[in-house]
Formats: C-alpha cells, sequence, structure tokens
C-alpha cells in the first residue's frame, strides 16, 4: 500500500482553492477525506502507520486540512474543551496526538506570514497555535485579529 506524500495531500487544499466550500456543510470534501482515515490507518502495521501518520504532518502540503485533523482531534481527545469523546471516535491514538501536536507546531511556527495567508482559512490556524499556547508564548508574530482582517479584505477584493 502507497502511503501518502505531501503532493497528494495538497489536493484537499487546491480543491477548496478551487471550488470554496462550506466547511461547516454536512459532507464537505475535507469532511469524506476524514472518513477515510479509520478506515485506512488500522490496515497498517504499526510501524507503517507511525510512519504515515509522520508523513502526513511533516510533510504534508494541505495545511489547511491538516489543520483541521489537528483540530477535531485536539476536541476529541479532550486536550482543549471540556470533554472528550470515546476513543472509538477517536482518529488518532494519544501518542499519534503528542506526535501530531509536536509536528503541527513546529510546521507553524516556520511559517512566514504569507504561508498563512496562503492557507485556505488562516483563522482556523491561528485558533491551533492559541490552543497549542503558541500565542502567549509570543513564537509567532500574528493576531487572530491580523488574520481575520487580512482574510475579510481579500475576500472584499476578490468579489
Amino acid at each position: 500500500m502507497r502511503e501518502p506524500t505531501g503532493r497528494a495531500l495538497a489536493v484537499m487544499d487546491e480543491a477548496y482553492r478551487r471550488h470554496p466550500f462550506d466547511r461547516f456543510w454536512v459532507s464537505s470534501l475535507w469532511d469524506r477525506a476524514q472518513l477515510l482515515i479509520p478506515l485506512l490507518l488500522p490496515r497498517l502495521e504499526p510501524a507503517r502507520r507511525s510512519a504515515v501518520v509522520t508523513a502526513m504532518f511533516s510533510e504534508g502540503a494541505a495545511i489547511g486540512w491538516l489543520t483541521s485533523l489537528f483540530r477535531h482531534e485536539t476536541f476529541a481527545h479532550g486536550r482543549y474543551g471540556d470533554r472528550s469523546r470515546p476513543e472509538t471516535e477517536w482518529l488518532f491514538t494519544n501518542a499519534e496526538l503528542d506526535r501530531i501536536i509536536e509536528l503541527m507546531l513546529g510546521r507553524y511556527r516556520t511559517m512566514s506570514a504569507s504561508d498563512v495567508f496562503r492557507c485556505p482559512d488562516p483563522v482556523s490556524l491561528s485558533f491551533r497555535l492559541a490552543a497549542g499556547g503558541e500565542m502567549n508564548k509570543g513564537r509567532i508574530g500574528l493576531s487572530r485579529q491580523t488574520l481575520f482582517q487580512r482574510k475579510t479584505s481579500s475576500r472584499r477584493l476578490s468579489t
């Protein structure tokens, strides 16, 4: 079985850019792709599964989609918010989520402002930084307000 690569995962964000969809709709493209994770990951041997999760979150070009997975799991595991979901609803194990947090926060720290604004939803990315405590540590110079203002002004320019 071939593992997803950064190039293959880039499709998720590119699909959003070409045909923006309401990510809160009943079944978006990102939601349907997320449903594949619990079908495919359990088929892998533990070492291969670990390598795939690491490759997805360290090299995947679809930072918007990966951020949505990161958000889903942060809440599902009860790492943010007031309650966790049953383990049967998790996409990744606790150990995998620990690794995902490390990888994603590391990626966010290295992103330039232009990288952030190229994401389909830079506001969501900023909330992930805040949930990870990165905003409070001053490791990124962008505030959620700045991201929101930049996103709404770019929407006005494109309409």
